[in-house]
């Protein structure tokens, strides 16, 4: 991978912005974005929409989120210990001994997940994973007032972990769910530069998807596309106690994830995967029963429906700070996206392209 391509990866994961707070993390990626679409815009919503040749059709979009899961600040006792519930889905077994930002309008404070040790823990109580609510943080403050002056009711709150490279081609970081995904986005922008389209692009940075898909359910809604891609993580299964036998054998470093199922639109799908084929990309395949937990479902179903497709980079350790991945997948996801649109055209959703 470029040296320049992982300098992004890591800015977008050392960026912080949990759902409902993502202005700075987008702005990071505008930055990137802007010098290859020809409009960029924020809606109401907070979801960043970079345009090329937003006249064309078929309209396609392509959609990663920009959000991460966290905390917020909901609590704050006489002591001056903070509590919190839950931004998405945060494990508390994981918070606790984490150190911690409180993003405040002065800048971030730093704090820490408190949890009684061991050594004054009941016997039984040693046995039992923590509830959040037994856990706090701790900023270092005496009182309730002195906390105050530096935190107040409302602040998001993220783990203090940054990116690193691991060996063979794996990086760990908080937030690669899913600033992988928007990395590839912006990696297959760049890959498409000056080329020759056949569609117009909207490519949306989404917001809140850790809570509901919000920002995708809009962002659809206002763009009103006939091709919807969204490029999210999903769960690796190779490693100790993660059952392949509930959802497939899923590894990182063994290509990107592609999906069948009926959230995915026939036509597109065989089309990923016959692209991925004739470029030597190694991909999973994934059986969707059902509507996934990702964009795509709220994609699909906007409007009287949008033709979806999946893209998936695997990941072990999902909506922890150590979150792992493959940087060929990443990069090996880019490219397939890059070729799969450019092969895009106004035949694409004709009655007989699609394979059944």
């Amino acid at each position: 991978m470029r040296n320049e391509s992982i300098s992004l990866l890591k800015k977008l994961v050392e960026t912080p912005g949990p759902s409902g707070h993502e202005a700075v993390i987008q702005s990071v990626v505008r930055e990137y974005m802007a010098p290859y679409c020809d409009t960029i815009s924020t809606d109401v919503h907070g979801n960043l929409i970079g345009a090329i040749k937003p006249d064309a059709t078929p309209r396609v979009m392509l959609s990663a989120h920009c959000d991460e899961v966290g905390l917020m600040v909901t609590h704050i006792d006489e002591r001056g210990f903070a509590y919190c519930s839950a931004i998405g889905g945060v494990d508390p077994c994981v918070a606790a001994g984490q150190r911690v930002l409180v993003h405040t309008a002065d800048g971030p404070v730093t704090g820490v997940v408190g949890r009684l040790p061991v050594h004054l823990m009941e016997k039984e109580a040693m046995d039992k994973a923590p509830r959040l609510h037994e856990l706090w943080l701790d900023i270092g403050a005496a009182t309730r007032d002195d906390a105050a002056t530096r935190i107040e009711i409302g602040n998001p709150v993220t783990f203090d972990v940054g990116f690193k490279q691991l060996s063979d081609g794996l990086a760990v970081g908080r937030a690669l769910d899913d600033r992988g995904g928007i990395f590839v986005m912006l990696e297959s922008l760049r890959l498409l530069d000056r080329k020759n389209l056949n569609t117009s692009i909207f490519a949306v940075s989404t917001v809140q998807e850790e809570i509901g898909h919000r920002g995708a359910i809009t962002s659809t809604f206002g763009i009103a596309p006939d091709i919807g891609i969204a490029v999210d993580v999903g769960p690796a299964t190779d490693y100790p106690t993660a059952d392949p036998r509930k959802i497939g054998d899923f590894r990182i470093g063994a290509g990107p994830v592609l999906h069948t199922g009926p959230n995915i639109h026939a036509g597109l799908g065989h089309l990923l995967m016959k692209t991925a084929s004739s470029r030597n990309i190694h991909y999973q395949l994934r059986a969707e029963p059902r509507g996934t937990p990702t964009d795509a479902n709220a994609i699909q179903l906007s409007r009287a429906g949008v033709a979806t497709a999946l893209v998936r980079i695997p990941c072990r350790y999902l909506h922890t700070p150590v979150e792992m991945l493959s940087l060929n997948d990443l990069e090996n996801a880019a490219n397939l996206l890059a070729a799969f649109i450019e092969q895009l055209n106004s035949d694409t959703l004709k009655p007989g392209e699609a394979k059944s």
